[in-house]
């Protein structure tokens, strides 16, 4: 019985420590200050695809280094969030300093289309000493098609 509980006991230690250390973030033109980060969106068509310049800026200090950039797809459904990467591989250009990281890409024209095409920011928190090492992750999605439309057709 003993064994049961602490079995127990230590199941709950880590399901509630690890589901507290991952936060998911959607970032809208309206909703561009969330979480840690005030972020900017600049887009333009080019004749490969729309260009787009996504700037992160911390609020609190130091952007973390294993920090990731990346486009992706990101399926939402009421239950559940559904993150995978997109093919083909978009290259990104990344300028990083310690507070701010710009990062700058062209979505294909195929990929225009995609509902679920967006752009990932993921904060990677390492575990602190006496913490289960279970690193901390933000997710900040910014769902592109939200940003490809004119100023006047986005919803508010």
């Amino acid at each position: 019985m003993k064994r049961l509980a602490l079995f127990v006991f230590l199941w709950l230690s880590v399901v509630w420590e690890s589901s507290a250390r991952c936060a998911n973030f959607f970032i809208t033109p309206q909703r561009l200050n969330q979480g840690e980060y005030i972020m900017s969106v600049t887009t333009n068509s080019t004749n490969g695809g729309i260009w787009f310049q996504i700037t992160i800026d911390s609020k609190k200090g130091n952007i973390p280094e294993l920090s990731t950039l990346e486009v992706s797809q990101c399926h939402r459904t009421p239950n559940s969030i559904e993150i995978k990467p997109f093919p083909p591989k978009t290259s990104i250009t990344a300028q990083k300093s310690n507070t701010v990281w710009i990062a700058t890409f062209v979505v294909p024209p195929e990929a225009v289309t995609n509902a679920d095409i967006c752009f990932l920011f993921t904060e990677v928190v390492p575990a602190k000493k006496f913490e289960m090492p279970i690193p901390a992750l933000s997710h900040y999605i910014f769902m592109l098609q939200e940003f490809m439309k004119p100023e006047n057709d986005r919803e508010n």
